[in-house]
């Protein structure tokens, strides 16, 4: 008699796969259900972990990273050639300060088009369009006296 459990155990595993071999049931045509007040719970859950972090904005909209300047007293009429370096973090337009006093603009440079180097309330200032890193070059006349 002692068989007959055995054999009903031996038929059973045999039917039962074994969890161990890394093969996935088959789940074509299977169905879940479920109440709908958990499956708008679990909906609620995905729609609030799934929004990214808001990122804060940065409390400056640029900042002015480098400015380099030489004077030329060689010549009749001193001269001054000026380098600035911007940074923006926002987009849009941006007016960064740059400089004041009687130096005349004779030539500037700008490696991008939507920089370039205006007066405007008594002093220079770079105006710039977009977020990125931007650059100017200056040549002044410096008056004399």
């Amino acid at each position: 008699m002692k068989s007959i459990p055995a054999c009903l155990s031996l038929l059973v595993m045999s039917l039962v796969p074994l969890s161990g071999q890394g093969e996935e049931p088959e789940l074509a045509g299977a169905e879940v259900t479920i109440p709908y007040a958990e499956l708008r719970a679990l909906l609620e859950t995905v729609r609030t972990t799934d929004s990214a972090p808001a990122i804060p904005e940065p409390p400056l909209d640029a900042a002015l990273l480098a400015a380099r300047y030489w004077l030329d007293f060689s010549g009749p009429n001193p001269s001054m050639k000026a380098e600035f370096e911007a940074l923006t973090f926002k987009d849009g337009w941006h007016y960064l300060p740059l400089f004041g006093g009687d130096p005349r603009l004779d030539r500037q440079e700008s490696a991008s088009e939507s920089a370039s180097v205006v007066w405007r309330e008594g002093s220079y200032g770079l105006l710039v369009k977009g977020i990125g890193t931007f650059s100017a070059e200056l040549s002044l006349s410096l008056p004399n006296g």
